[in-house]
């Protein structure tokens, strides 16, 4: 018996309670990366608490708030938490224009839908995570293979340089020397 489904993630340090995805009649009312304050609402109440709200009479429910009065006409809205761990990560909120449009099974059905939710969501984060150890990973083989590059470059130049300095002076002192032979020592000159 609903018509619009979301889903909410909690960001703790702002404070607000941010839209990911959300289907149904709302989905063309609420804007775009719609946040609301963590402090307010049904949604920030259940996020707060860890606790589901079933609230089938909206407008008697001091938590419920709406933003758009004149294009949403909200009677009844279930909110279940999102976690991972311990951690309150978000919300799954459902609402429908009925009155008394939710009841227990639908309570534990969005429960286990969050907490399917919530491993998803913790399996992108370790997803991510791990690509991002993988490029570190790279990027600490790229620069180790560079460094090394670079020392054998150094290692080579300066081989080459104490040789060419070495040679350099061993022509001088046979030069020196091949002045200093008698004239009629030919055989030693060779």
């Amino acid at each position: 018996k609903y018509d619009s489904a979301a889903i909410f993630t909690v960001h703790p340090e702002r404070r607000l309670l941010q839209t990911r995805a959300i289907a149904g009649r709302l989905a063309d009312l609420v804007p775009p990366g719609y946040a609301q304050c963590l402090d307010e609402g049904i949604m920030g109440w259940v996020a707060r608490r860890a606790r589901p709200a079933l609230v089938n009479d909206v407008q008697s429910d001091p938590r419920y708030v709406v933003r758009y009065p004149d294009r949403i006409h909200t009677l009844s809205e279930l909110c279940v938490p999102i976690g991972v761990g311990d951690e309150i990560v978000g919300v799954l909120d459902i609402q429908s224009d009925q009155p008394d449009a939710f009841d227990d099974t639908d309570l534990r059905t969005m429960e286990t839908l969050a907490g399917q939710i919530g491993v998803a969501m913790e399996n992108a984060r370790l997803y991510q995570a791990e690509r991002s150890a993988r490029q570190q990973l790279r990027d600490l083989v790229s620069y180790v293979q560079s460094a090394r590059e670079d020392e054998r470059t150094h290692i080579a130049r300066e081989i080459l340089d104490e040789f060419g300095q070495l040679m350099a002076a061993l022509q001088i002192d046979l030069s020196w020397l091949n002045q200093r032979l008698p004239t009629e020592g030919q055989r030693l000159r060779e």
